[in-house]
Formats: structure tokens, C-alpha cells, sequence
């Protein structure tokens, strides 16, 4: 949905054809671009009229595991294509002997589409960004709602002693703790750090 929402295309109102039925990506797609407004066609490898379905779709998403599936000359001139496919085929030019292809022959379908994603390159990278964005929301999540303690040592430099401490962080203002701007409490010489639940 972010390839989509970064073409700056509405998805409200257009036609989506979802080409694959999985839990992992064409499921949820169907689910999102409907809860988002569009009018959305699921289809799969057993659709007798695939060619004709794809041609009607203004946003097309394709995950179902065939190699350049879906050609070119099917896509509906400015379509958005996003292609979750990836396929290794055989190619003796390669040093492997093989490529990865989408389920999109993209040289074709880049003829017509307005927007489509190149594999490798297009869906993969954005999962894994999602993925960080999401850690990080999650993380800033806990770290508003919840209150924990780490504890740390530092060596001193002029006397090669350890000084502990304990690092508090509160979602409610400190009690009787120096507070630093960061918004973490530091409470210094506690001899048994722990979780604190007060």
C-alpha cells in the first residue's frame, strides 16, 4: 500500500485487480485496497478470463508465483503495477545460471504501465523498510507506555574504578530522581538494579 500511496494515485474509486490468493500477499492486498475504497477483483492462475481482468485494472498487484505471468500487452495503459513475484529462471549468461524475474514480464508491461515495480528492486526493499518503520513505531510505543530500568557501568578514568548506576525511564514525571533532558531519569550508586514497578 506505501508503493501505491508514494505514486500519489488515489486508490479510492479505482478499479484493483489482486492476481494470487495467498495469505501472505494476496489476501491482505484484496483486503487493504478494499478497505481503502477501490473496487477490488481477486483472481488467480485458474481465472479463465485472466488477460481481460488484468486489462481492466487501474492499480494491479500481482503475487502468485509464476514467472512473467502477467504480459505486457494485458496491462491497461497508466496502470499501477506492483509486483510482489520472485521467480528464478535459467540464464546461462549469468554466473549462477540464474535470474530473478517477477510474475510481471516487466519489459513489456513497462511500455504501458504509469508506475511498476522492478524485481529485484521494487517490493522487496519496501518490505524491509515497512519492517524498521514498524520496529521503530513499536519501539517508541513501549518506550511512552512502560516504565523499566537499565542498568550500566562506567570506568572511571583517573582511578580505574567502576562507578554503576541505574537508568530509569518513566511515563510519569520522576519522583525524587535528577531528570535529564531526554526525559530518562538516572539514579546513581544503586547497588541492586532492577525492574521497578512504582
Amino acid at each position: 500500500m506505501e508503493l501505491i500511496r508514494q505514486t500519489g494515485v488515489s486508490v479510492a474509486g479505482k478499479h484493483a485487480v489482486v492476481v494470487g490468493r495467498s495469505k501472505i500477499v494476496g489476501a491482505p492486498m484484496h483486503d487493504l485496497l478494499l478497505w481503502s475504497h477501490a473496487t477490488v477483483t481477486t483472481c488467480h492462475s485458474k481465472t479463465s478470463d485472466l488477460p481481460e481482468q488484468v486489462g481492466r485494472a487501474d492499480i494491479l498487484v500481482v503475487g502468485a508465483g509464476k514467472p512473467e505471468m502477467v504480459r505486457g500487452e494485458w496491462v491497461k495503459d497508466g496502470a499501477v503495477v506492483i509486483d510482489c513475484g520472485i521467480n528464478y529462471v535459467p540464464d546461462d549468461t549469468k554466473e549462477s545460471g540464474t535470474r530473478v524475474v517477477g510474475d510481471v514480464h516487466y519489459p513489456s508491461a513497462n511500455q504501458r504501465a504509469a508506475f511498476i515495480t522492478p524485481v529485484p528492486g521494487g517490493v522487496g526493499p519496501m518490505t524491509v523498510a515497512m519492517l524498521m518503520k514498524n520496529t521503530v513505531q513499536s519501539a517508541w510505543r513501549f518506550l511512552q507506555n512502560q516504565r523499566f530500568v537499565v542498568s550500566f557501568g562506567v570506568s572511571s578514568l583517573r582511578g580505574g574504578g567502576l562507578s554503576s548506576g541505574t537508568v530509569t525511564h518513566h511515563s510519569a514525571p520522576p519522583h525524587d530522581n535528577t531528570t535529564i533532558r531526554t526525559g530518562w531519569t538516572l539514579k546513581t550508586n544503586d547497588p541492586t538494579p532492577s525492574y521497578t514497578d512504582d
